[in-house]
């Protein structure tokens, strides 16, 4: 899979080009265009978690998004520049409060709409997977 990589500033108005970058790839894979808002979601609230829990929104640390697609599969490689987590604490804490607490909910999303998720670097890189389906 070849890899095209977009770089974010940790800032929210970066967010609204993530929008642009959807819809350029879903034009040029037609395949995934019936998971349009679920990508979008799901990419969406993973790099704001980039910008906010790993870089803590430093204009100095930047998020890297790379993205690549091999027939009917479309990947995501999101990295920031922060200290990483620890994923089994961070879901512990998560479970532990419930539905009071609103941080983890990127998480649980982009679980819920993905077709693969994994956190590599010590919480720094997050690759998420979408398939087709046909």
């Amino acid at each position: 899979m070849a890899k095209n990589q977009i770089i974010f500033e940790s800032n929210d108005t970066e967010v609204n080009r993530l929008e642009g970058l959807v819809c350029h790839i879903l034009e040029e894979n037609p395949q995934f265009a019936h998971l349009h808002a679920m990508i979008y979601a799901c990419v969406e609230e993973l790099l704001v978690n980039c910008m906010k829990h790993g870089n803590k929104y430093d204009p100095k640390k930047k998020v890297i998004c790379q993205y690549a697609v091999k027939e009917d599969e479309l990947e995501f490689t999101l990295q920031d520049e922060g200290e990483g987590f620890n994923l089994e604490e961070a879901e512990r804490i998560r479970e532990a409060k419930g539905d009071e607490r609103e941080d983890g909910r990127g998480m649980i999303i982009a679980r819920s709409v993905s077709d693969h998720i994994e956190y590599e670097d010590g919480g720094r890189r997050v690759r998420v997977l979408f398939k087709s389906g046909k």
